[in-house]
């Protein structure tokens, strides 16, 4: 911070700035004070009336009396202009010192390094742009709220869970084309951006605002969290979100292995599989995704052609067997015409999805997409935790 001061002396020499000299001041020691002496230290009406009365004692005790009163004022009014000058400068030096730390803080810049680069950021971003449906995620939970957001992938304009939280925030296109032009026009100070989604336009987004930019989508949402928050200078919020969702894992893995004891029956040992219906397509889902991910945290296993680092494979009715396992998760991914819900249909009513052993036991569940696979944030995590508690260790009707 920039420093000011005053160097001794200065204060001084201000106020002893020598004034116009005062009429009426005593006469110092030395000078005369017989009546009727045309002395410059007297007023010049005192002089006249004292020759003109003679020596009149009364008349001199009334004189000594006005100069004393006259002087005291003056003694007074000059300290009061001496008081008055030093709480201006002591006042002008604050307030530029203040101004000065404001200025530096606005100033001051820290350097992210992301999937792109490095990039200076502000030390406190302010006004942040998100153009990834798990960056809006995760900067909600860290306590921000957004000046501009995509649009969310089903919504309007954004997720349900989400929707309260943004309420009044103006959408900037969608997560695969975002509104430059509207971008421009909130003036960000920061905008979340991701590689797969946002490379190509990276230097027009940069032109903008400094652009931090994440590597991966669903599969990498802890490491995205991570990024956020360092570039919003909110990673002692990341460390209390993960420790918070740390014990909720923690928790869930207790419940299931206190459950197992009773039952004889332990559901994190069983082969968990992840499936999920799009218009038109089906997706056999493996590890690196969002909820797979979250499913080996946990501790589920996986049906031996599920056990891949990768996103996910789409397959035809003949592969339908390579969805069986001993419990199956199926997401749907809904859009306005409900196409989806046709995919569904026929997938469901043909002779080699009925031969699954998991259909013919009915351990087959329906989970919400958005928390399972587009929500991708921290946000969305939980809600698909909760979701797990529900069907697992729901009280009324557990499923294992």
């Amino acid at each position: 911070m920039q420093r000011f001061s005053i160097r001794r002396g200065t204060l001084n020499h201000l106020v002893d700035t020598p004034q116009p000299k005062d009429v009426g001041i005593l006469a110092s020691k030395g000078e005369s004070r017989k009546h009727g002496t045309k002395s410059r230290y007297f007023p010049r009406s005192q002089n006249r009336s004292a020759s003109f009365f003679g020596d009149s004692p009364s008349l001199l005790r009334s004189n000594r009396r006005q100069k004393g009163g006259y002087a005291l004022k003056l003694f007074r009014a000059k300290w009061m202009r001496y008081a008055l000058l030093a709480v201006t400068v002591v006042a002008v030096v604050a307030c530029s010192g203040f101004e000065s730390e404001d200025a530096n803080r606005a100033d001051r810049t820290r350097t992210i390094e992301h999937a792109l680069g490095k990039t200076e950021v502000p030390q406190d971003p302010e006004r942040v742009v998100t153009l990834t449906n798990e960056s809006t995620d995760h900067v909600l939970a860290l306590g921000i709220k957004p000046v501009g957001a995509v649009q969310s992938w089903l919504g309007d304009p954004y997720y349900d869970y989400i929707a309260d939280e943004l309420q009044g925030v103006p959408t900037v296109g969608e997560e695969l084309q975002p509104n430059l032009e509207k971008i421009v026009e909130l003036n960000p100070d920061l905008i979340l951006a991701n590689k797969t989604r946002h490379e190509k336009i990276y230097s027009q987004l940069s032109a903008i605002a400094p652009t931090v930019v994440s590597k991966s989508l669903g599969d990498g949402w802890k490491e995205n969290l991570h990024l956020y928050g360092k570039a919003l200078n909110r990673e002692s919020r990341v460390e209390e979100l993960m420790s918070a969702w740390k014990k909720r894992i923690n928790n869930f893995q207790t419940k299931m292995e206190a459950q197992a004891k009773l039952k004889g029956k332990n559901c994190l040992n069983q082969e968990v599989s992840l499936i999920r219906f799009l218009p038109g397509a089906v997706r056999i889902h493996h590890q690196d995704n969002f909820a797979g991910r979250i499913l080996d945290e946990i501790g589920f296993q996986r049906p031996p052609f599920q056990l891949k680092d990768k996103f996910a494979t789409e397959v035809s009715y003949e592969q339908i067997p390579r969805m069986d396992g001993e419990i199956l998760f199926y997401m749907k991914f809904t859009n306005a015409d409900g196409e989806v819900s046709n995919t569904v249909k026929k997938w469901m009513s043909h002779p080699l999805w009925q031969k699954l052993n998991v259909v013919q036991k009915g351990d087959v569940y329906e989970v919400k997409d958005v928390y399972w696979n587009t929500g991708a944030g921290i946000k969305a995590a939980n809600r698909m935790l909760d979701s797990l508690y529900q069907i697992f260790l729901n009280d009324s009707t557990p499923k294992c």
